[in-house]
């Protein structure tokens, strides 16, 4: 799906070679043309591909179904303190694991787009605004600072599944466009 997703109909798919960085996040070396940024996420049901352009240094995704058996608890342990303090708002157990499987989506997306995965602890840094479509990152470790224009996007590519994407601009600009397609509706 990503070689046929970054070559579009110009390049063959199978001329595409990857390699990974330290940590397993895989990039294209060959051929130049199809060198750009992308990340892969799946679940039970569902496959999540983001491609970036020639605007876009990195990109992160991660998907997860809404009904997927999760512990919020496991917040106490992992995440940040006002993310923390986000989840013992809700009352209703769905909606405590609703929002947790929110902010896990964010987190993933970006420690998938920096390349780290859970080698970067998750309590590092925090999402704010969590409500909204466009969260905010706020780094709380000064190894993660940067002057990355970090934009996040939460999503429901489909019912019952709920996603996020991360992209680091290579200049920051005020509004980053997206768009979500059925890989068969692609491939036609």
């Amino acid at each position: 799906m990503a070689r046929k997703l970054l070559g579009s109909d110009v390049i063959d798919p199978h001329s595409i070679r990857f390699a990974a960085e330290v940590h397993g996040k895989p990039y294209v070396t060959q051929p130049d043309s199809a060198k750009r940024p992308f990340n892969v996420a799946h679940t039970d049901g569902l496959v999540m591909c983001g491609i970036g352009d020639e605007t876009t240094e990195l990109v992160g995704v991660d998907v997860e179904r809404l009904d997927r058996r999760t512990d919020p608890e496991l917040a106490d342990r992992y995440f940040s303190r006002p993310e923390i303090d986000y989840l013992h708002r809700f009352g209703c157990d769905q909606a405590r694991r609703d929002a947790f499987l929110r902010i896990w989506t964010l987190k993933e997306s970006f420690i998938k787009a920096i390349g780290t995965g859970l080698q970067t602890p998750l309590a590092d840094f925090a999402f704010e605004e969590i409500d909204s479509e466009t969260p905010r990152i706020r780094m709380l470790s000064p190894k993660l600072e940067s002057n990355t224009a970090w934009r996040f996007f939460s999503i429901h590519p489909r019912p019952g599944f709920i996603g996020a994407i991360a992209v680091a601009p290579k200049q920051p600009r005020e509004s980053i466009d997206f768009q979500l397609h059925s890989f068969d509706e692609l491939v036609d």
